[in-house]
């Protein structure tokens, strides 16, 4: 047992020392044809979210993801004291939109303020593999 400081497609568990680990993981999602096409359509604060049915998947969790593109880190304690990082892609908020059983189209509108970018990922029920995401426009 331990914690994987990365997991890569919702299913590949890497440990944060091994960057050609993490480089051939992401090359084989890139490479992979997403599952669930998503598309996303913002109006004002609201973003409309679809996808065509897709009955043989079973249940999903529709997820909203709210991330800060880049940050700058004044460390002031630890081993890394004094040391300004920058971070990429930092997570601010997770939140479970639903759950969609693929029976019929999926059409959601969800309401997206503020400034932290978004992204919508759609995953196997139960931590999964993640089948389909979209960057919020």
């Amino acid at each position: 047992i331990y914690t994987p400081q990365m997991v890569v497609g919702g299913v590949t568990h890497i440990v944060g020392a091994k960057p050609m680990e993490l480089a051939d993981a992401m090359m084989e999602l890139m490479q992979a044809a997403q599952t669930v096409q998503i598309d996303a359509a913002r109006e004002g604060e609201m973003v409309r979210l679809s996808a065509p049915a897709m009955p043989e998947i079973g249940t999903l969790s529709v997820q909203l993801v709210r991330y800060m593109p880049k940050s700058k880190v004044v460390i002031e304690r630890g081993e890394n004291a004094g040391k300004t990082i920058a971070y990429s892609n930092i997570v601010t908020d997770w939140e479970v939109l639903g759950e969609w059983s693929g029976e019929a189209p999926l059409a959601m509108e969800i309401p997206v303020s503020g400034s932290d970018k978004g992204a919508v990922i759609v995953q196997a029920k139960g931590y999964g593999p993640i089948l389909g995401a979209v960057k919020l426009p």
